[in-house]
């Protein structure tokens, strides 16, 4: 690669040896590059073998590249540590035979498998999916700051094509126009012609023009599943470079595999373990307790009626701002070693205020995102840079979304039914102030759902008494409502 040019990794596959790079350059040129990378594996082993004498093994072999033995802290808490077996390989088929091997002789059981090696790999050289890079000294160097907001998307020439299994209608969507056909050969020529660098289709679309391709013009184009696109390609490359993942990987994931990612990567700093399906387990409650403590969010039935003068207060992110304001995660609640711990409302939990908690950690990360995109949003007349800033702002919130529901998650790597529980009981705690100062003012809350009241005001309901009763709201729970 050229050390004066710029270039963006739009996708990455795996090869027999190093990886296969799809990069854009700020001309629009989409290049295929093999890059020499080495892949990261960890083992736990069991405690019967030496660690030592495994890594020499995994090197004298010929398996690894190299091979040495860390420390690294245990879940549930990340209180103890246990020595891991990390090694470098140059694929990932070594990768996966040195993980066979493991599992078939007993060896330990295999961690930090999570985000994928791919993805470890490529953020570990540098090679960071969706943000700008230039080679400097035959290295390659990000050259943006990865937190920036107004970063500039890549120029990909997208298209988007869906087929209509009951009209068998092809509907092609290019900048400016759509078109419609019945003939796969055309749909296909229509995207070879405009040079598109992403195609977004359907997984069923996708298939009947790539049999076609093979059989005509041949699309070189990256395939991009749209199916599970909620954000469209601005919040999809938002996605992508939050959890530093290829755009086409990100498409296929989850908002909960976006999360996990983010939060896995925060992990791998503090060389905190992340073991799949380890789970944090309930402890045994009374019928009463779990009556008290395991219920979700507020929800006050209104009586069916016809009201007048209503509005509405929101609070803004509350589920993941109690996260954050609180330090709840899976390892910081109810640790039997901490020293200083506080007692949200709310609840019968603890929370572990010594150090921050992974969960809360990727909060801090992502509510001022969503909070600087809507203030970018406000500042800007353009309407069609406003649309992307709404994209991304919405990917964001989508993650936040998913924040809560995936602390209670029974594979969630970070989470536990007690964090989950914590968040909910201090959210009906806010919801009752809530509902107190409102009556305080002398208005009736007549509807309560998770983080809005539905507050009957009298006929005057003007814009300046929702904004004062926002604002008592938010000054008496510490909890923004608008």
């Amino acid at each position: 690669m050229n050390a004066a040019v710029s270039f963006w990794i739009i996708d990455a596959e795996p090869l027999d040896r190093g990886v296969l790079l799809y990069t854009l350059t700020e001309d629009g040129l989409l290049e295929e590059k093999r890059v020499d990378i080495q892949y990261k594996g960890y083992i736990q082993p069991n405690p019967a073998i030496d660690p030592e004498a495994i890594a020499s093994d995994l090197e004298y072999s010929g398996l690894a590249v190299k091979a040495w033995v860390e420390e690294w802290k245990l879940p549930p808490y990340y209180r103890e540590e246990t020595p891991v077996i990390v090694y470098l390989v140059d694929s990932l088929y070594d990768y996966r035979r040195i993980t066979s091997i493991t599992l078939r002789r007993a060896i330990g059981r295999i961690v930090n498998d999570y985000p994928d090696p791919l993805v470890e790999a490529l953020w570990s050289t540098g090679y960071h999916p969706l943000h700008k890079i230039s080679i400097q000294h035959g290295k390659p160097v990000v050259t943006e700051d990865p937190g920036r907001l107004d970063y500039e998307n890549p120029p990909l020439r997208t298209v988007e094509v869906h087929w209509n299994p009951y009209t068998s209608i092809y509907t092609v969507k290019l900048p400016g126009k759509t078109i419609h056909t019945d003939n796969e050969l055309q749909a296909t020529r229509l995207i070879e012609d405009y040079q598109a660098h992403l195609i977004l289709a359907p997984i069923e679309t996708r298939h009947k023009l790539q049999q076609a391709s093979s059989e005509a013009v041949g699309l070189k184009a990256l395939w991009i599943d749209a199916d599970n696109m909620l954000t469209g390609l601005n919040g999809l490359i938002e996605w992508a470079r939050l959890a530093r993942i290829p755009l086409r990987q990100a498409s296929q994931s989850s908002i909960g595999k976006i999360l996990t990612t983010i939060e896995a990567f925060e992990a791998r700093r503090r060389k905190y373990l992340a073991v799949k399906n380890h789970g944090r387990l309930e402890p045994i409650r009374s019928i009463v307790e779990l009556a008290e403590y395991d219920r979700g969010g507020a929800v006050y039935t209104p009586k069916p009626g016809v009201y007048t003068g209503v509005i509405q207060v929101d609070y803004n992110s509350l589920y993941p701002s109690i996260i954050s304001r609180y330090n709840i995660s899976g390892e910081t609640v109810d640790d039997p070693q901490c020293s200083s711990a506080i007692t949200p409302p709310g609840t019968s939990h603890t929370v572990c205020v010594e150090r921050k908690g992974i969960v809360p950690s990727a909060m801090d990360i992502l509510i001022p995102r969503k909070d600087g995109y809507k203030k970018l949003q406000e500042k800007t007349m353009d309407p069609g840079y406003r649309k992307v800033l709404e994209d991304r702002r919405s990917a964001v919130k989508w993650i936040l979304v998913a924040s809560f529901g995936y602390l209670g998650y029974r594979n969630s790597l970070f989470g536990s039914i007690m964090a989950h529980e914590t968040v909910t009981g201090t959210s009906r705690s806010i919801m009752a102030e809530s509902r107190r100062t409102v009556e305080n003012m002398g208005y009736r809350v007549i509807h309560v759902l998770v983080d809005s009241l539905f507050i009957q005001a009298g006929r005057e309901s003007t814009v300046d008494k929702c904004n004062r009763i926002a604002e008592a709201v938010s000054k008496n729970t510490g909890f923004k409502a608008r």
